[in-house]
């Protein structure tokens, strides 16, 4: 994989993700997600302008939820297939467990670590209010578009 050029725009598929949640009560969580999304990017030189859009079958409450929101980011460069990237999404969210089901606003940061076009979205939610232990979330996502190689 080579860096992207210069205005390229990528597309991801974002997927499936587990969370952990650090709370004596973990085991009460639901830990799997089903979800689908998308991730877009715009790329200037290092720097990443873009925007996410997830939904959620089932979040750790067993509830449907969602996030929209912009992403910019850094790339973080690439060696041989391996690439990594760090962003945040800051946007909207409806989510069981904030602001008692309510929309609400948010920013989660996360590290993407990739192969080729397969690559794991690692976010950190700190506690805030409705929340009292932080979380980790692991999130599954393929490079869609450019079809080609890189």
């Amino acid at each position: 994989m080579v860096f992207p050029r210069e205005g390229r725009l990528l597309v991801h598929l974002t997927g499936p993700s587990l969370s952990k949640h650090f709370h004596p009560y973990d085991d009460q969580f639901n830990n799997f997600h089903l979800g689908l999304g998308v991730e877009t990017y715009l790329q200037k030189g290092h720097w990443l302008i873009g925007a996410n859009g997830h939904f959620m079958f089932n979040d750790s409450n067993d509830r449907t939820s969602y996030w929209i929101g912009l992403a910019p980011g850094y790339w973080l460069g690439d060696l041989k297939k391996m690439w990594g990237s760090l962003a945040v999404i800051m946007g909207g969210l409806k989510k069981a467990e904030y602001n008692q089901g309510r929309f609400s606003v948010f920013a989660l940061p996360y590290l993407t670590l990739g192969f080729n076009r397969i690559g794991l979205n690692f976010g950190y939610i700190p506690r805030i209010v409705g929340v009292t232990e932080p979380i980790l979330l692991v999130q599954l996502k393929l490079l869609f578009y450019p079809f080609r190689r890189l």
